[in-house]
């Protein structure tokens, strides 16, 4: 206890013996440098004779602190005094609804956050509400289970304190959802023995996307021992999210695998589909967890199960950079040959963002390097875009054919590459416009509006381009040059030009 304030209680006892009346009160609730009254002060380190003397004087039970705005009655409950709290109460000491101070606290919640399960009975006695909420929304019962106290838990399940009480903020979870989170056995035990919907969804008031159950939740906190619990106790392994997940779903997509067995044990669907059909199976194989996938696999997941885009969960395996997945989802019976609604081979997606071993291994397999989409994409013309030349040269020497051009824009792979400047190339950089060319692309093949490679590119004014087009007879596209007010390409143009003139006159 500060020197500062023993001195106002020796100046306070003073007065006392000199006089009484208005100047003794003064004394009794004024606040010292830090802010806080002489109550404040015995309550805050546990001076209960002095507490009590203080009272006798007529010291302010209700008397806030100047800075913080706490009352000796918030103070003795955040510090866990028993004994100061019911002196205070039996003083008359205001029982708070909301708070009045800069914490969002009232006596109840502050003591809730600590732990301090010893103060409970006098409030309680006194008519505090158990399940009144403060200003953020909270209540009690919440602020006990994050900080994981099971006792103070226990005490206000005890005197009514709503089990299923949700939470108004962004995640909407009831104390069942934050026991779970928290590996909290013991409280989640608690809470549904003493009525907790076990399957209660987060976000039932709006606040929350997900709509989640304590059990979705356990599971992506990996809190084994939680979501052993919640089986035991009866909980759904096939509730769903609000993306129609389930606990395997979560458990599949974080590579859980002893949870996700845990759950299969416990009767979850190892073929449920989410809102978008995906399965379990569909997400450990985007993830690259192949030891989850070969556990679903082994457990009855189907290879070949297709979600609302037609794609298999081959589909997310050969977008990976490692084989593993891959290897492991074909040693089920998964279909090399499975297409999605719009026409993608395995082969389209895994030149699009698999690695150069995957698009190997497809060929290898016998995947047709020429398939094409709905909309007549190939392999090669996807690679071309990403200007992934290491796909591009691997596509080619499988023989793939350069001049297949798009249904929806009639574009050929040479007219993608003409769009793409050096920046734009991964890989070793290698110039795609001449490793098409020099394989057989027409220079002069138009698209759906006439252009042609050299016209897409003059457009916009990649030199390199087209001088490489020019070189191999590419048709002029000064005029498109000058529309498009390019001075670089049209004196890269007029310069061609000119020398043509030149040579042909040698030649006369």
């Amino acid at each position: 206890m500060s020197t500062e304030v023993e001195a106002a209680v020796g100046r306070i006892l003073l007065q006392q013996q000199q006089q009484t009346g208005a100047a003794v009160r003064d004394l009794l609730n004024a606040t010292e440098v830090d802010g806080e009254t002489p109550l404040v002060a015995a309550c805050r380190h546990g001076r209960d004779a002095l507490v009590i003397a203080l009272l006798e004087l007529g010291a302010d039970a209700d008397a806030a602190t100047l800075y913080r705005n706490t009352t000796p009655l918030f103070v003795a409950a955040q510090e866990g005094h028993a004994s100061i709290v019911e002196k205070l109460l039996a003083f008359g000491a205001h029982v708070p609804i909301q708070s009045l101070s800069e914490t969002f606290n009232t006596p109840l919640f502050t003591a809730a956050e600590r732990g301090h399960t010893s103060v409970l009975p006098a409030l309680i006695k006194h008519g505090v509400d158990v399940n009144g909420e403060d200003r953020r929304g909270y209540a009690p019962l919440m602020m006990a289970t994050s900080g994981g106290h099971t006792g103070f838990v226990v005490e206000l399940l005890a005197n009514g304190a709503d089990p299923d009480v949700v939470a108004c903020d962004e995640e909407g979870w009831s104390a069942l959802h934050i026991a779970a989170r928290l590996g909290l056995v013991d409280v989640v035990a608690e809470l549904v023995r003493r009525g907790a919907h076990i399957d209660l969804r987060s976000g039932n008031t709006g606040y929350s996307p997900r709509e989640e159950t304590a059990l979705h939740t356990a599971v992506a906190a990996k809190q084994a021992e939680v979501v052993t619990k919640l089986l035991e106790l009866g909980a759904d392994a096939n509730a769903r999210d609000a993306l129609h997940e389930t606990p395997l779903h979560i458990a599949s997509s974080y590579g859980y695998t002893d949870l996700a067995v845990l759950l299969i044990e416990h009767g979850a669907d190892v073929n449920a589909r989410n809102y978008y059909d995906n399965t379990p199976l569909h997400a450990a194989a985007r993830v690259e967890v192949a030891d989850t996938a070969m556990e679903l696999l082994a457990r009855g997941a189907d290879p070949n199960a297709r979600n609302f885009n037609g794609a298999t969960p081959l589909y997310s395996a050969v977008g990976l950079t490692s084989t593993s997945v891959l290897h492991e989802l074909l040693a089920h019976g998964a279909r090399l040959d499975a297409v999605t609604i719009a026409g993608e081979t395995l082969l389209h997606v895994a030149a699009g963002r698999g690695s150069l071993d995957i698009v190997t291994g497809l060929l290898d397999l016998g995947l047709s390097v020429d398939a094409v989409t709905a909309a007549g994409v190939t392999a090669l013309r996807i690679a071309v875009e990403d200007g992934n030349d290491s796909f591009v040269n691997e596509l080619l020497r499988r023989g793939a054919d350069v001049n297949i051009a798009s249904r929806t824009d009639g574009q050929t792979a040479l007219h993608l590459a003409a769009l793409l400047d050096q920046s734009q190339r991964n890989g070793s950089g290698e110039d795609n416009v001449r490793v098409l060319l020099a394989a057989g692309a027409l220079v002069d093949a138009t698209n759906s509006l006439g252009q042609t490679p050299l016209h897409v590119t003059a457009a916009i004014a990649y030199k390199e381009n087209i001088e490489m087009l020019l070189a191999y007879g590419g048709e002029t596209a000064l005029q498109i040059a000058v529309l498009g007010g390019s001075t670089d390409a049209v004196d890269i143009l007029s310069a061609f030009a000119s020398v043509g003139r030149d040579d042909e006159a040698t030649t006369m």
